[in-house]
């Protein structure tokens, strides 16, 4: 038998900014459990990257 990990619970600072090009912003967050791994991601890295959280145009 194994128990079952309730899903991890994540609330961030901001969940609209906007950005010029040449600018960046780090996302601020809390994470419940605190081990939890995050993978941050874009749908469009032509236009945005993003890594450990920091969000540049």
């Amino acid at each position: 038998m194994t128990a079952c990990k309730d899903d991890p619970k994540i609330t961030i600072s901001k969940t609209n900014v906007s950005l010029e090009v040449g600018e960046s912003i780090t996302i601020d967050y809390t994470i419940d459990p605190v081990d939890t791994k995050i993978d941050w991601s874009t749908d469009n890295p032509a236009m945005v990257s993003v890594s450990d959280g920091k969000v540049t145009v």
